[in-house]
């Protein structure tokens, strides 16, 4: 839970069962998925730098991670997520 940021939740635990509850994933494998993320070969988005938001997104293949810096630039999960289209 140290790589999560608390976003616009009252606490990084509230975010992760909320993410997890609203994708339909155990809340214990949403986490390692999210953790298992390889950014080796994802596409960044922006390519550098940050969105307006603060934040940026990877993609990979069907997956994506949302990340923001915190106060010393360590880039931390907001959102992790698969798109089934």
């Amino acid at each position: 839970m140290k790589q999560w940021d608390i976003a616009t939740y009252t606490s990084v635990a509230q975010s992760i069962l909320d993410h997890a509850a609203r994708k339909r994933i155990e809340p214990l494998k949403y986490l390692r998925k999210a953790h298992n993320f390889n950014k080796k070969g994802a596409i960044r988005v922006p390519k550098t730098g940050y969105r307006g938001d603060s934040s940026a997104v990877y993609r990979k293949n069907n997956e994506y991670l949302i990340v923001r810096p915190d106060e010393y630039g360590t880039e931390k999960i907001i959102t992790y997520g698969v798109n089934n289209d």
